[in-house]
């Protein structure tokens, strides 16, 4: 495997994987920050196309790549995150 360069949560876009212990987890939904103010909160996060739009804050998110997003969260923690704010 290759390694990425890391990069900037800006680079987070709709549809990147989000990775946690067990795997992928999900997809990014949307960017939650105040862009004007580079300000990061986290990003919103769907598991299949009908699941419900959870929120993962920023203090969660690991790394940023090009195409993914990690978090330490396992797939039992995702279950317990909350809605996703102005979702």
């Amino acid at each position: 495997m290759v390694d990425e360069e890391a990069l900037s949560w800006r680079a987070i876009k709709p549809g990147h994987k989000v990775l946690g212990r067990e795997g992928q987890i999900g997809t990014v939904h949307r960017v939650l920050a105040d862009y004007g103010a580079d300000i990061f909160h986290g990003v919103s996060l769907r598991r299949g196309l009908l699941g419900p739009e959870l929120e993962i804050t920023a203090d969660h998110i690991e790394r940023i790549s090009s195409d993914s997003l990690w978090t330490a969260l396992g797939a039992h923690e995702v279950e317990d995150l909350p809605a996703a704010r102005g979702g």
